[in-house]
């Protein structure tokens, strides 16, 4: 009996070490998966867009829109500064080229020459000034002064097409070119990766730029007062992978629920 009740214990003993050890390896399982979740998420984190400029105009034939500014703080998107009136293209907003989304906007595809500033989800390029580069420090994107060679070229038949360029630095094949130091809008402003990889005749060399006062449409691009366009290029942060969001407000009101982007309301 003696002999019996000693098995058992050691039967009991190496069962109660099994669970425990297996218990002790799945929890050290479950933290090591809870840690790499972690790291993934964290570098998801990372890897998101954390300053959006939205741009909303009420309809599609309007010339004048609205401007807000957002980061996202503690997995929020808070509003920075107060909204500020633009103006866009005098012919409205249209699709545009931007981000690969499945979301497909309202109006016909933009096209050259068509007046109309493009709506979409865009990625942001270098920004531009008459200033120098060493007096323009403080701007965090790449900075581009303008001199007389300093061209953005409208040509869909120039390799160039939809590029700001350095006109004595390549060799000219285009015929239309937009001649950026005689456009004294251009003192100041930023790229829009509209059109980029740029496609023929879907729209080219779309800017934020200074308008030239309110009320006063634009040729496409998106324009506010010199002192707010100032304000947004010091804000801008590359490293916070902005993005200008521009739509009419009824296919916003569509994307936000989409994207889970904050609730606007237009003035």
């Amino acid at each position: 009996m003696k002999i019996v009740n000693i098995i058992f214990s050691i039967i009991l003993i190496v069962s109660t070490c099994f669970y425990s050890c297996k218990n002790n390896i799945n929890e050290n399982q479950n933290a090591k998966k809870e840690s790499n979740e972690d790291v993934i998420n964290d570098t998801t984190i990372s890897l998101v867009n954390k300053q959006l400029i939205i741009v909303l105009a009420k309809d599609s034939i309007d010339t004048k829109g609205y401007l807000f500014k957002y980061e996202l703080l503690n997995n929020q998107w808070i509003q920075i500064d107060k909204v500020k009136d633009v103006i866009i293209g005098k012919n409205g907003i249209t699709k545009g080229r931007g981000v690969d989304m499945s979301f497909d906007a309202s109006g016909k595809s933009k096209v050259e020459g068509d007046g109309k500033s493009p709506s979409g989800i865009f990625t942001i390029g270098d920004a531009f000034g008459f200033t120098s580069l060493d007096k323009a420090k403080g701007i965090k994107l790449n900075y581009h002064p303008i001199d007389s060679f300093t061209r953005c070229i409208e040509d869909d038949r120039s390799k160039y097409y939809n590029q700001i360029v350095q006109g004595d630095e390549v060799q000219k094949d285009w015929i239309h070119a937009d001649k950026m130091r005689n456009v004294e809008l251009y003192e100041w402003g930023f790229f829009v990766d509209h059109n980029t990889p740029p496609i023929n005749n879907a729209g080219s060399c779309v800017f934020f730029h200074i308008w030239r006062g309110p009320g006063r449409y634009t040729l496409g691009y998106t324009a506010m007062s010199k002192e707010n366009i100032l304000d947004l290029l010091y804000w801008i942060n590359p490293i916070k992978n902005p993005l200008i969001i521009q739509f009419i407000a009824s296919d916003y009101e569509i994307l936000k629920t989409k994207m889970d982007l904050p609730d606007i309301v237009l003035p």
